[in-house]
């Protein structure tokens, strides 16, 4: 934070917030984790484009999800989309690498899901499944590890819709990345229109 103060390079504060944020949701802090985001939001009010927006979203979203405050967090979900749409192609952001499509449903998905634990909602479990499913099918089948989570991820929402064997079945992929051939899934409403480079959001 000092190096980016000294060198006034807001867009780097704000994705070390960022980073900061995500660890308070891991250790179960979610109104650290906001604070630092929304610091950050505040911090590159001016500067931020689009695809730091973006990022910057799903960071408020996690923290929504968690408390289980739901319609703050469906205008986060709705948020990120329409800021990733702007930014669909921009090379400029070089801040911000890896947050391709299927990352970003990805990250959604897992969001749903975190909110769908929260309030043990099926409903909000469905839309975790719909996003998850998205990124498997746009995921490339040599990104095992992503996959993986994905996958991880896919299991558990059958524990909150009260379907252990979807659980078990999906569980059973883990180890090689590799979804069933069919799945029922649907695509969310943010369509495909961003090439894909990778990186944990």
């Amino acid at each position: 934070m000092q190096f980016s103060k000294v060198a006034d390079d807001e867009d780097f504060a704000a994705v070390t917030l960022a980073v900061f944020a995500r660890e308070c949701y891991d250790l179960g802090q979610p109104s650290d984790g906001l604070e630092l985001v929304q610091l950050a939001q505040y911090g590159t009010r001016k500067s931020a484009g689009p695809t730091l927006r973006a990022l910057l979203a799903t960071r408020e979203a996690w923290s929504y999800a968690q408390t289980g405050a739901v319609q703050p967090f469906r205008r986060a979900v709705g948020l990120t989309e329409d800021h990733f749409a702007e930014g669909a192609g921009d090379e400029t952001e070089t801040r911000v690498r890896g947050l391709a499509e299927a990352e970003l449903f990805g990250v959604l998905g897992a969001r749903w899901r975190d909110l769908a634990t929260a309030r043990q909602e099926p409903k909000e479990a469905r839309h975790a499944q719909d996003y998850i499913g998205r990124a498997l099918a746009l995921r490339d089948p040599s990104r095992v590890r992503n996959r993986a989570f994905d996958l991880i991820g896919l299991a558990r929402t059958h524990l909150i819709t009260s379907e252990p064997d979807g659980h078990a079945r999906f569980g059973r992929y883990t180890s090689t990345g590799t979804p069933p051939r069919r799945s029922r899934y649907r695509s969310p409403r943010c369509s495909a229109k961003a090439p894909e480079p990778e990186e944990s959001c």
